[in-house]
């Protein structure tokens, strides 16, 4: 979800309550610092101190989150964007592609 984070700061600044956003991610947690990494690891700082923002700060600007589910496939002509688990979601014809991290 790296890369998400700053997409959804923008976007708040510019159109705070005009959309309904959902942010996506393979991996089973929030995004975070890879550079503290290591550190957690090492037990010298806590899963909170690695997170580039906390769940709370997603909840508070309306977007839903959902780590831990990876997207299988993305149909731009039907606009629908289906997770592994079957679980799908359509994006509006405004949203000229939905925004995936590399």
């Amino acid at each position: 979800m790296h890369g998400s984070d700053s997409f959804v700061d923008e976007l708040m600044q510019h159109a705070l309550g005009r959309y309904s956003v959902i942010v996506i991610g393979a991996e089973p947690r929030l995004s975070y610092n890879r550079v503290l990494l290591s550190s957690l690891l090492a037990n010298e700082v806590d899963e909170a101190a690695i997170e580039l923002k906390p769940r709370r700060w997603w909840n508070r600007h309306g977007v839903t989150t959902l780590d831990g589910q990876a997207v299988a496939a993305i149909d731009r002509q039907a606009r629908v964007v289906t997770l592994a688990n079957g679980q799908y979601f359509h994006f509006p014809s405004s949203c000229s592609r939905p925004a995936r991290d590399q």
